[in-house]
């Protein structure tokens, strides 16, 4: 069980490893529901080391760049959420379960607020 550990987070460091790239190489250019489709080379056994089918891989895959896009504040929750394939209700609970704030305020939004309600 250990064997197959270390081989999940071995490709989930290379997933990560593409999923900058990806953030590195596009940009978002529209807001419409067109569709870019990119084409990722991994290994044969990818599906095997990871225990998923090809549409899980997919689904996760997308989900993993909708979350990095979110969190580095390239995206809005309801557009990560579309680039997922999810509701926003349900991107908010992948967010949840990954420990990732769904607020992108910080400290100072929160203060400034707080003295414009006194």
């Amino acid at each position: 069980m250990l064997y197959y550990s270390t081989i999940r987070n071995h490709w989930l460091i290379i997933i990560n490893s593409i999923l900058e790239l990806f953030v590195s190489l596009i940009e978002e250019k529209t807001e419409s529901m067109n569709t870019q489709e990119f084409r990722i080379d991994l290994p044969s056994d990818i599906l095997l080391s990871l225990n998923e089918t090809e549409g899980e891989l997919k689904q996760n895959i997308k989900l993993a760049i909708a979350m990095r896009w979110y969190i580095l504040k390239k995206l809005t929750l309801g557009k990560a959420a579309q680039v997922a394939g999810l509701s926003r209700y349900e991107f908010e609970n992948a967010l949840a379960e990954h420990n990732i704030s769904i607020s992108n305020l910080s400290v100072e939004d929160v203060l400034g607020d707080a003295q414009k309600l006194q």
